[in-house]
C-alpha cells in the first residue's frame, strides 16, 4: 500500500485508503512520522501546534495498539 503526497501542508491522497482505517489527516501525520521527523518539524510542515501533533501521534499509537513512538515509526515503515 503506497500513498503519495504532493505537498505535506496542502495535499490530497492519491492512492488506496484501505477500508478507511486512517483519515487523510492521520495519513499525513503517519507519513511524516515514518520519515522520523520530530514533533516540531511535523508541526512546522503542517502548520499545527506541537500539542496537536502529540495528540495525533497518541491517536495513531492507540489505533495500532502500540506503546511508544519508535515502535509506531518502525511499524509505519513496514506498512507505508
Amino acid at each position: 500500500m503506497k500513498i503519495f503526497i504532493k505537498n505535506y501542508r496542502h495535499s490530497r491522497i492519491e492512492g488506496p485508503i484501505e477500508n478507511n482505517f486512517l483519515s487523510k489527516a492521520e495519513y499525513k501525520y503517519a507519513l511524516l512520522l515514518k520519515d522520523q521527523l520530530s514533533y516540531k518539524e511535523i508541526s512546522e510542515k503542517l502548520n499545527r501546534s506541537i500539542r496537536s501533533v502529540e495528540d495525533a501521534v497518541y491517536k495513531l499509537k492507540d489505533k495500532f495498539n502500540l506503546k511508544d513512538v519508535r515502535t509506531l515509526q518502525s511499524y509505519l515503515k513496514l506498512i507505508l
